[in-house]
């Protein structure tokens, strides 16, 4: 029998005059009931985006296809 996959979301709220909602959900890589790292939102300097922040998966999980979302 097959293992399921186990995922874990988060929604973020920018602190700026314009609040934006961002979203993410994340798969963990291999199969089972390992809970995936927390996803965690990233400050523009340590990334290839230098003028915001971007919601990325943790350790061992990957984005779910289409999960972030603005609002």
């Amino acid at each position: 029998m097959g293992q399921l996959n186990a995922y874990v979301g988060a929604a973020f709220l920018t602190p700026t005059q314009n609040p934006k909602i961002t979203t993410i959900i994340c798969m963990n890589i291999q199969p089972g009931q390992i809970r995936p790292a927390d996803p965690q939102l990233v400050l523009g300097t340590l990334v290839a985006n230098p003028t915001g922040r971007i919601v990325q998966c943790g350790d061992a999980s990957v984005e779910v296809t289409a999960s972030v979302v603005n609002e």
